[in-house]
């Protein structure tokens, strides 16, 4: 997903150029519109440069406990963004794709853009609960 993109990335700056969020999903998520852009509102509001949406217990796998749902909270911030939904801010982004290098597919890859764009940052990082995120 991600060398699929850093393409993108380097063949069309124009485009990329024109946006202020970027959501880089894998294929196998289920996300409505309505989502998508409550998601980009909450990264917006409360200034994030990652984020992601939380998983649904006994719908999604949850490989990292501070991604599943929890209800009544509208996010959480945290240190870590599942790799297969992150919601990058165009700054952030900026900040990560020089490091990436085609060769890492999946694994450590969420690690390395937080990583990028600052480890101890405390309120830039979260998991979006309001919103619930499905895999096929």
């Amino acid at each position: 997903m991600f060398q699929n993109f850093r393409y993108f990335f380097r063949a069309y700056p124009e485009i990329i150029e024109q946006y202020d969020r970027f959501f880089i999903l894998d294929d196998d998520i289920l996300i409505d519109v309505p989502r998508i852009n409550k998601m980009v509102e909450f990264a917006s509001t409360y200034d994030l440069k990652i984020c992601g949406p939380a998983f649904l217990p006994g719908v999604s796998k949850i490989s990292q406990a501070e991604t599943r749902k929890k209800r009544s909270v509208l996010l959480t911030y945290t240190n870590f963004v599942e790799v297969n939904t992150p919601l990058f801010s165009k700054q952030a982004l900026l900040k990560f794709m020089p490091f990436f290098d085609e060769q890492l597919i999946g694994w450590g890859i969420d690690y390395l853009y937080i990583w990028c764009n600052g480890m101890h940052e405390r309120k830039s990082y979260a998991i979006i609960h309001d919103i619930g995120r499905t895999k096929r």
